[in-house]
Formats: structure tokens, sequence, C-alpha cells
């Protein structure tokens, strides 16, 4: 239920700076912290099943029950942030995240499904917090900074995520990455409890909340996350539930939009703000994002993994170059978006993120990390740059009452952006390397005479270890399929890049059509 515009102008005024301030670290503490174990466990996801005794598929279970719950709690954690107080959102959210990795550690596999869900649902309420109180506790005119700050505690995890996924599970094994959730979530808990102010429960905003579109729409949103980060493993069609559950998706996402268009009283979400100038594009690019930072977030880590041979963290090391792009990235877009047009800081991030990709679309089997960090720092320029921009549209001349849905729709994005990012790059990855598998395959033929006299020649070499002339063969044929396996793999990545380039020049027709705005006045 959407406050109204007596209750927000009483949350802001209530709220002094110093009380603010505190407010927002604390709650900036949780984000960072939501994000990076949110993350690392998404990189982690291939020792996660050895972890819990289970193959592949039957892991990719447990973090996408986290994903499916995580929707659901980015619905409802801004009203719940109203009824029940930041305080005791945060505070509550940090120890029940904390309680569900405590039991993930040692609970038998069957369980493990819905304990990642409750943990999910817990630690999405800790990612919404930080961008609830910006809304609440500062003036439109004073938002910038704050906004910025949630801006960076949203993305720094992209960087740094890999090097701790990477690190917990060489050192305490599959399981490894539950345990960071419990180091942290007691002092999060802590300086939530000491720093957010007191709040009276308000528990009729809560019964006047509208539940029915809340369960249509989490539900429809549920169901579409899973056919999204199953539907490529399943292969689509092959698994009879996936159309099903794809089609029961879009039934209730359509009766929820409905329902809270033209039924509710007092709906979940202000649809109307899609009529404000730049809203709805803003809302659109901010999806864009979700397949820029995949090039963080699982390209350039794959590709070193399958390429180099890396562990995830020694890929994380290049991957921790983002971060000093971030660090450069964000203070610049903060400070552009005071005096100048946010849309060309906007057009700027795409253009460094496009650059990046087309960078990395140069790849080949024989790049290693130092080939990646251009690219890196050049998107994490762009991200800083590109998400200050998109919270400035999102957010700009939005009153208090409305920034349950801005927070809402915002980091619906963010989970739904990065599952149909996350499906579309694993397609198109699958599609282009078995095309040139198919093709590289062709010229490995005995027919040509070329490869044939390099098969001969190594396995003269290999003879020198080996008596066995068949074996030596063998061998030789072994090093040239697996060097035409990297080159496809090579190839398939390479394609990846250039179709992040391609959907990110796609979003940059729709900067022109975004409004002027005026700029933050900071301290006015």
């Amino acid at each position: 239920m959407c406050l109204t515009v007596t209750e927000a102008k009483a949350s802001v005024s209530s709220v002094s700076p110093r009380a603010a301030w505190l407010g927002l670290m604390a709650t900036g503490l949780g984000t960072l912290a939501g994000g990076l174990s949110a993350q690392a466990q998404a990189m982690a996801g291939a020792d996660l099943g050895g972890g819990f005794g289970l193959s592949a598929d039957e892991a990719s279970w447990i973090q996408t029950a986290g994903s499916m719950a995580e929707v659901a709690s980015v619905l409802i954690a801004a009203p719940l942030f109203a009824a029940v107080g930041g305080r005791r959102l945060v505070a509550g959210g940090a120890l029940v995240t904390g309680m569900f990795a405590l039991l993930l550690t040692a609970a038998p596999a069957a369980t493990a499904p819905l304990l990642r869900a409750g943990h999910g649902f817990a630690m999405g309420m800790l990612t919404v917090a930080m961008m609830v109180w910006a809304m609440r506790a500062f003036p439109p005119q004073r938002r910038g900074l704050p906004l910025m700050l949630f801006a960076f505690a949203s993305s720094a995890p992209t960087a740094l995520a890999p090097q701790i996924a990477g690190w917990l599970t060489a050192h305490l094994g599959g399981r490894g990455v539950f345990y960071f959730d419990i180091i942290w979530a007691l002092p999060v808990a802590g300086i939530a409890w000491a720093c957010l102010p007191r709040e009276p429960l308000a528990w009729p905003r809560l019964l006047g909340l509208d539940w029915l579109g809340y369960a249509l729409l989490a539900g429809g949103s549920m169901a579409l996350v899973a056919v999204l980060a199953q539907g490529e493993r399943r292969v689509w069609g092959a698994a009879p539930w996936i159309p099903a559950v794809a089609t029961l998706a879009a039934i209730l996402i359509a009766a929820a939009l409905t329902w809270m268009l033209a039924t509710a009283r007092s709906p979940l979400l202000d649809l109307a703000l899609f009529l404000r100038p730049g809203f709805a594009i803003a809302i659109g690019e901010a999806f864009s994002l979700r397949f820029a930072l995949l090039l963080a977030s699982f390209a350039v880590p794959q590709a070193l993994v399958r390429l180099a041979g890396f562990r995830v963290e020694q890929a994380g090391e290049a991957v921790l170059w983002m971060l000093g792009g971030q660090l450069l990235g964000f203070p610049l877009a903060w400070f552009w978006t005071r005096g100048l047009d946010a849309r060309w800081a906007l057009a700027a991030g795409l253009a460094l993120f496009a650059a990046a990709a087309l960078w990395c679309s140069r790849l080949d089997a024989a790049w290693g990390a130092e080939q990646f960090v251009p690219a890196l720092v050049a998107a994490g320029i762009g991200q800083g740059l590109f998400l200050t921009s998109v919270m400035t549209f999102v957010t700009h001349g939005l009153p208090a009452a409305a920034g349950a849905t801005a927070a809402g729709l915002f980091n619906l994005t963010r989970v739904l952006g990065t599952a149909l990012a996350t499906c579309c790059v694993a397609v198109l990855l699958r599609v282009r390397e078995n095309a040139h598998s198919a093709r590289l395959g062709e010229g490995l033929t005995f027919g040509n005479d070329n490869l044939a006299r390099w098969v001969e020649a190594m396995a003269a070499n290999h003879s020198q270890w080996s008596p066995d002339a068949a074996a030596a063969s063998g061998a030789a044929l072994g090093v040239l399929q697996g060097a035409a396996a990297r080159q496809a793999f090579a190839l398939g990545f390479a394609d990846v890049f250039l179709g992040i380039a391609a959907v990110l020049a796609l979003f940059t027709v729709l900067v022109p059509l975004l409004p002027r705005l005026a700029p933050f006045q900071e301290g006015s």
C-alpha cells in the first residue's frame, strides 16, 4: 500500500540529516552484503552440487529456488519497510538470512531448495531497503548522492563476488559460500538496530495491502524465473513442464496488471508512474544493464575458467579490475548529473559497456587475464555512469509516496533482467559454440593433407614416450580435438560479446527519448 502525501512528508521531515545518513550507512551495508552473497552463490554454482552430493542439474534447483524467492521478496519489501520500519526489516532480514545460511551448511540435499528459498526471501529484503530509505529519508533535491551510493553498493558485488566465491569454495568446500552469510549477518543486524531510528509498528498498512495483486504478480514472476533459469538446462520443450509453467507465468502476470490497473483500490504498484516522462524508458534501460553486467559476472570468468583453466578466485583477480573502474565511474556520474544533462552520462555509460564488449569479442583461445583488463576497467566506469543516470531518471522528482513502487520495479528489473539476460547468453553461447564446432569439424578429416602431416608429426613426437604407435596417434588426435574444442568455445564466446554489444546499441536508440532533467542540487 502506498503512503499518502501527508505520510510521505512526515516520513521525510521526521528524520534528521544525521539520522538519514546513519540509516543510509546501515541499509547500505545490508545491500552490499546481500548482493555479495547472492552473486557469490551464483558464481559457486559448479561447486554447490559437490557440496550437497548432487548432479549439476539437481543442484541448479537450489539456486533457482533462491532466485524465485528473491523476486517475490523485492515486491513486498517496500510495503514491509513502511509497516515494520527499516530497523526491524534490515536487522530481521540479516538475522534470518544468517539463520538459513547456518542451516544450509549442514542440511540434507532434499531440504536445500526450501531452505535456499527462505534464505533468498530474507536476503532480497536487504537489497531493496537502501533504495527505500533514500527515497523516504531524503527530499527529492538531495537524493543525488544517496542514490549514487545505492547504485555503487548494489554494483560493487559484480567485481568482488568471484574472488569471495572462489576463496570460500577452495577453503570451505561446496557449501562454503553460506559461511560468508553467517559471518556478516550479526554485525549487519547490530549496526541496523543501532543506527536506524525506532518506528512504531503500522500493521494497518499491511492489512490494507493489495494482497491479491501481490500473489498474482509474485506467482507469475516466480514462474517466469523458473522457466528462464531452467529452460536452457532442460532444452526448453524437451521438458513438458516448461511450456506449461511459461503459460502460467503469462496468465498470472497479465491478471496482476489487469487487477492493479482496473480493480485494486490501493494497488501493490502504482502503474501510473509509467506515464511520467522518462520513467518507463529508464526502467527499460535498467533491463539492458543486466546484459552488460554479464560481461563481468558470467562471460569473462567463464571464458577464463574454460580457456585458461583458471579457478573462480583466479578469474576474480581479473574481474577485480572492474572495481577500479567503478571507483572512478560513480563519482564522475554524480558530478555529471549535478550540473550536466544526465542523458549524455547514460549514453557514455552505454558506449563504454559496448566498447568493452567489442574489445572482448576479439577473444581467442590464447587469451589470459591481462587481455581482459582494459575491457573490465572500461566496463566499471561505464557501470558508474550508466547506473547512476538510470537511477536519476527512475527517481527524479518522485515523492516519497512513490518510493515503494520505484524501488519494487527497479529491483524487479534486477532479478528478472538477470534471469533473462543469463538465459539469452546461455542460448547464444550453446548455439554458436555448436555452429563453430561443426564448421571446424568439417576440416578435421584425413583428406586434408596438411592435417594428416600434422598428426603424423605429433604422433612421432609422442612415440618418444610410448612405443605403441596406436597410442601415440590417439594422443595426437586428442591434442587436436582439444584444441578444436577450445577454439570453438572461444569463437562462441566472441559471438556472445558481440551479442551483448548489439543489445546495448539497440537500447542506445531510447536515450534521445528521455527528457532533459533539472540537475540535483545537493545541500540546497
